[in-house]
């Protein structure tokens, strides 16, 4: 199967968050979306608990942008018996804060604490490229 079969998958799953189960978290009634310029791939998933305490489960797992993934998440919410949150609208926070603070997060992928101290790297102010990743 391999890479077609992955990309058909993907495509599917670019569908729940545009015109499937999950649609309504990621574009407003009026059709115009939450994030606009930005595909995301996702699958949603539930389950109800019969016995107490019985939750509902809600779930969705997904990437972003869907035709150059940069980021994987997986949500899963347990909500009471009457819903609280959508585990899709979750995910769809989820990638607009990493959108608006990706340059940080980037920023930040190679610190490491070292004793009690947070050690960042070294970059270049030009390209942003690491230059020295501290003392090992």
């Amino acid at each position: 199967l391999g890479a077609p079969a992955a990309k058909q998958v993907g495509k599917m799953m670019v569908g729940t968050t545009t015109e499937g189960t999950a649609k309504k978290s990621f574009f407003e009634d009026n059709g115009t979306p939450f994030i606009p310029g930005v595909a995301v791939a996702g699958k949603t998933g539930s389950l109800t608990g019969k016995r107490a305490p019985a939750y509902n489960y809600n779930w969705f797992v997904g990437f972003a942008p869907a035709d150059d993934p940069q980021i994987a998440f997986a949500v899963l919410i347990a909500n009471e018996a009457d819903w609280k949150i959508k585990a899709h609208y979750a995910g769809r926070r989820l990638v607009q804060v990493w959108l608006e603070r990706r340059k940080a997060i980037d920023a930040q992928r190679h610190a490491k604490i070292q004793g009690e101290s947070l050690v960042l790297p070294a970059r270049d102010e030009n390209s942003g490229a690491v230059i020295s990743r501290g003392p090992s």
